[in-house]
């Protein structure tokens, strides 16, 4: 129960997000972060979408990039 609650609000505060964005209201922050931890998170949530839909999700990097990539 604890996660679906998680993950319910990370969906409402996703959904406040665009709403901040569409009405031009947001404001924009540079941060580094890593590849990896990006792709792990939209694995996560893509990955459970697909599975409600009976498809198996499957994310790797392509030869030549690192998944310890910063982004700045």
């Amino acid at each position: 129960i604890l996660r679906n609650a998680q993950e319910m609000t990370r969906h409402v505060n996703d959904l406040l997000d665009l709403t901040k964005i569409e009405s031009g209201h947001a404001d924009a922050e540079k941060k580094r972060f890593f590849l990896s931890e990006l792709v792990s998170d939209l694995s996560a949530v893509l990955g459970f979408l697909a599975a409600e839909k009976g498809v198996q999700l499957n994310m790797t990097f392509s030869e030549g990039v690192s998944p310890q990539t910063q982004i700045t």
